[in-house]
């Protein structure tokens, strides 16, 4: 201590050399976007409505169903696919509470799985709701999306089993 120091200043010097430094913040684990997972799950589903919007025309496979081509290369049919997003999506709603413009898409498999025309609606429809389920996949919490993907799994595989 200093002897210029008045009485306060004495006290407070006392109080500070008895105190322990203060342990540093534990910062807090920062949740990135999985765009790549979007990119991944949604690109085929945006390339299926691209070209269908473009041209009137589905990629076809060998046995006429509509199909598209994934991310690794691929051909699936687009049906089923589309199906499973659907019900990624509407456990989502259930598990958060909100709702999802999900009818345009259930409009799009059910003319796919059952060959019909699609309608201007259910184009105008995705043109509006795609930008928001790919946003509902990027911003997801990482965890949820996992589990929430396992969960499909299991329904896909209980249907196949029905």
């Amino acid at each position: 201590m200093h002897p210029y120091m008045n009485r306060h200043d004495r006290r407070q010097a006392r109080r500070a050399e008895g105190r322990r430094p203060r342990a540093g913040r534990i910062p807090r684990p920062v949740d990135f976007p999985m765009i790549m997972g979007s990119e991944i799950v949604m690109r085929p589903l945006e390339q299926l409505f691209d070209e269908l919007d473009r041209t009137g025309k589905v990629l076809v496979n060998a046995k006429g169903y509509p199909a598209f081509v994934a991310c690794d290369g691929h051909k699936y049919e687009a049906a089923p696919a589309i199906e499973g997003l659907i019900w990624h999506f509407e456990m989502w709603s259930i598990r958060h509470g909100k709702e999802l413009p999900l009818q345009p898409l259930r409009d799009l498999h059910i003319a796919l799985h059952y060959l019909v025309p699609i309608q201007e609606r259910t184009i105008e429809g995705l043109r509006q709701a795609l930008p928001i389920l790919r946003r509902v996949i990027a911003y997801g919490q990482r965890d949820d999306q996992g589990d929430l993907f396992h969960q499909t799994r299991i329904k896909i595989a209980m249907e196949a089993q029905a």
